[in-house]
């Protein structure tokens, strides 16, 4: 996998950047667990670099990815997300966890935490604030959904 590759996927695929930082999580435990821990991590991201670049995607999954980050804080509904890339909802229902590789609430989670990085990274606004702003129920739904995805509690993640 080149170098371009691997920043391609990590762009365009929350799961990748997501396993990266779980690398990088590992890497600062460093104990007799890290090289396996981030060899199983590195074939995952391989694995789903791979699974996105042979996979055939029709063209209402991109439109729906660009929707979904875009209105990311918006309530949407099927109907309208449907609409919006002109399928069925029945589709989207369908083959969502396909292309997605996660169920929807799971992939607007991602979606969401992944905002929350730049403003945990770049601000100093309190772990609430930065919760409500993400579209989180509370600051421990935040935290939690933060640390599952990463292996980062986000105060720890903003003292890298």
């Amino acid at each position: 996998i080149s170098e371009q590759l691997l920043y391609q996927a990590i762009a365009k695929n929350l799961d990748v950047r997501f396993l990266m930082l779980k690398i990088h999580h590992e890497l600062l435990i460093n104990d007799n667990f890290t090289n396996p821990s981030i060899k199983i991590l590195l074939l995952s991201m391989l694995d789903a670099t791979k699974n996105s670049i042979n996979r055939k995607i029709p063209d209402w999954t991109n439109k729906l990815h660009e929707l979904l980050n875009d209105r990311w804080a918006e309530t949407l509904n099927l109907e309208d997300l449907a609409l919006a890339v002109k399928v069925h909802p029945v589709t989207i229902s369908k083959h969502f966890t396909k292309y997605f590789s996660c169920t929807f609430g799971e992939y607007m989670r991602k979606v969401k935490v992944n905002k929350s990085i730049s403003l945990i990274k770049n601000t100093k606004l309190p772990l609430t604030e930065i919760a409500f702003q993400c579209g989180f129920a509370d600051q421990s739904h935040f935290i939690r959904n933060f640390k599952k995805l990463t292996g980062f509690l986000p105060k720890d993640f903003r003292q890298l």
